[in-house]
């Protein structure tokens, strides 16, 4: 397990054209980490999956909208996955849900095919 922050660990996998980031922790700057890893690897198509990550916040979420927007910038597509109940209803209460699309697994978040929650 690579660290991004001192509160936040994340598993990366490489996948063809895609980046799984599997998140562990629920403080810190996320977003400005998981941009360096996107960079290393010039792949601008990432998943987070927050199955093991505490509730959202709302500097999360705002991290998120920044990271999405830079990661747009270049072509590439942020999707979420794995959010818990509270953590849904976080982000559906800042009506960002176009922004940052949730899907239920990895394979619905690459594939888009299940509509975002």
């Amino acid at each position: 397990m690579q660290g991004i922050s001192p509160e936040w660990q994340v598993e990366t996998e490489r996948g063809p054209d895609w980046v799984f980031m599997r998140l562990h922790g629920s403080e810190g700057n996320l977003a400005e980490k998981v941009w360096d890893v996107l960079q290393k690897g010039f792949v601008y198509r990432v998943v987070l999956e927050f199955d093991e990550a505490a509730r959202m916040q709302s500097t999360q979420i705002g991290q998120l909208v920044d990271l999405r927007k830079r990661i747009s910038d270049h072509s590439g597509v942020l999707r979420l996955c794995g959010l818990s109940d509270a953590s849904r209803s976080a982000l559906a209460a800042t009506k960002l849900s176009q922004q940052l699309p949730v899907f239920d697994c990895r394979h619905d978040a690459v594939m888009g095919a299940a509509k975002p929650r």
